[in-house]
């Protein structure tokens, strides 16, 4: 494409101020946001959903226990047990998609928010049914 552009030769004045001004904009265009708090109702359902889920996978093998003989109907409900409890995170996936859509990095407070709201349905999960 070519070699950028030298310096003018008939340009006055000190660049120093000019050169600040591209630094301070590239340092706020580089870094991403946060997510704003209007996004926590989506967040916690991404949790809600990623419990779900899970619990149904769970469901699936401790069905498929049910029905199986010898080494499966051993292992299939301790991989129940751990897919399940890997429900709260699996809604981090949805939970980082809506941040890359929003420019935005995932920081703590959605990674709680999503986390709490899937434990909480992991839990009413196992309880309930």
């Amino acid at each position: 494409a070519g070699t950028p552009p030298g310096p003018r030769a008939d340009a006055t004045g000190d660049p120093e101020p000019l050169l600040e001004a591209a630094r301070e904009l590239l340092r706020r265009t580089g870094q991403p946001g946060e997510l704003p708090s209007s996004v926590n109702p989506l967040l916690a359902l991404c949790g809600v959903a990623g419990a779900v889920l899970a619990y149904a996978l769970g469901a699936g093998c401790r069905a498929l226990a049910a029905r199986a003989d010898g080494e499966l109907a051993v292992g299939l409900p301790v991989l129940a047990l751990v897919v399940t409890l890997l429900g709260p995170v699996l809604g981090l996936i949805p939970a980082r998609l809506i941040a890359d859509r929003r420019h935005a990095m995932l920081s703590p407070r959605p990674v709680i928010i999503v986390a709490t709201a899937g434990l909480l349905t992991t839990l009413l999960l196992l309880v309930t049914v």
